[in-house]
């Protein structure tokens, strides 16, 4: 996670991301809320809340743009360019000590030990087995600064782990098969379809989400606070919708493995057996601060940060 200031998220605006959004048929005239969203697993909610009707239903008209990533979609909210994004909370709260005026009005992809979807690996012929055997070693996340990042440290403080004696090392999801094979790493915070796509060559270590709390959000929605203020019916209708294309999908794992496959382009089939995000169904700030106290734990918070603070009214 790149750490941004105000002004330097704010001056990237409206012109600075190519969005290529695509609109939820609505009857309503409003203009559309524009969503930034990535295509992986945490951020399909908004895509199937439009393709099985829970947007129209709900009376709100969405256009969605498929962003790179998190921190894409931040940018892309504190400047104007999106209304409403998708991310998770380190990055958020970040923003927002930086004097970036955004708040979190809904709940996304929530974190349960019984589906894991990001799990440390190493190579299959690894003599590793614990977190103190990664001393002198590095260990590859997708994003530094930022709650897996955070989450693979804790796991190996508990461990016992010097942590001044571990490397993290940032690598795309799709290398960390490769450069495990290679050695390169030590080891990987891998998630799908990669960990299945490396099957035969590497072996699951740890989760280390486990060690953050029982269960808390991976992802939350997030705008700007005056955007919320001006559309306050519009975000509840958005969240209402949100809310219910997440249930739907937590029910419907085959169904909506169809839908995400015709949008991440993996066979429907193979991504069912994947595990996959569950989705909220409400914003609770005890699901919030695990998150923040994390960040702050690793300094990737400067000062403490209650949930309920930055919860939009």
């Amino acid at each position: 996670m790149i750490r941004l200031k105000r002004r330097q998220v704010l001056a990237l605006g409206t012109s600075a991301l190519a969005l290529g959004f695509t609109r939820a048929v609505s009857a309503q005239t409003a203009a559309p809320v524009r969503v930034g969203v990535a295509l992986n697993d945490p951020y399909m909610e908004p895509f199937y809340a439009r393709d099985r009707g829970f947007f129209s239903t709900a009376g709100v008209s969405v256009d969605i743009g498929p962003l790179a990533n998190g921190g894409r979609i931040l940018q892309g909210v504190a400047g104007g360019a999106i209304d409403v994004g998708v991310g998770e909370l380190t990055q958020i709260a970040n923003a927002i000590e930086h004097g970036v005026p955004l708040a979190v009005f809904a709940g996304g992809a929530i974190q349960r030990p019984e589906d894991p979807t990001l799990i440390l690996c190493v190579a299959k012929d690894a003599r590793i087995r614990n977190a103190k055997d990664l001393e002198g070693q590095t260990v590859a996340v997708s994003t530094l600064n930022s709650l897996p990042a955070a989450a693979t440290m804790l796991w190996l403080e508990k461990g016992g782990a010097d942590l001044s004696k571990v490397k993290l090392f940032e690598l795309p999801l799709g290398e960390m098969g490769p450069a495990l094979a290679r050695g390169t790493v030590a080891a990987a915070l891998m998630g799908e379809p990669f960990i299945t796509d490396n099957k035969d060559t590497v072996k699951h270590l740890s989760v280390p989400f486990d060690s953050v709390a029982p269960s808390f959000y991976i992802g939350c929605w997030y705008a700007q606070r005056d955007w919320l203020t001006k559309n306050a019916d519009t975000a509840k209708r958005f969240a209402s919708a949100i809310y219910a294309a997440g249930g739907w999908a937590n029910t419907h794992r085959s169904d909506s493995a169809v839908i995400e496959a015709n949008y991440v382009k993996l066979d429907a089939a193979r991504l069912a057996t994947m595990p996959r995000n569950t989705f909220a169904q409400g914003l609770d700030p005890k699901l919030m601060q695990p998150v923040l106290d994390l960040a702050l734990r690793y300094k990737m918070l400067a000062t403490p940060l209650l949930a309920a603070n930055i919860i939009a009214a």
